[in-house]
């Protein structure tokens, strides 16, 4: 995946599978699925995201550092967006 500069955090959601990663000086997140295929990437106003984490109701937390806040992702079974 060429388009992945300084990753610093690497999850993986276990209902879709899903791989998660905080590209950090691309400003976004990605989604990738089992092949390693980008399907997703949040790029809404993050400013060096950073780590990642996954609670038990599939809610991802994302460490955006640049912007001093933590977003909150959801996976609705057809796409992510920042709660």
């Amino acid at each position: 995946i060429s388009n992945i500069k300084n990753p610093n955090a690497i999850k993986i959601n276990t209902i879709n599978n899903h791989i998660i990663i905080s590209n950090t000086k691309n400003n976004s997140i990605l989604f990738l699925n089992e092949n390693f295929e980008i399907i997703n990437e949040l790029n809404n106003n993050f400013k060096e995201p950073n780590k990642i984490a996954i609670n038990s109701l599939n809610e991802i937390f994302v460490c955006d550092t640049g912007n001093d806040c933590i977003k909150i992702l959801i996976y609705n079974k057809e796409n992510y967006y920042i709660k």
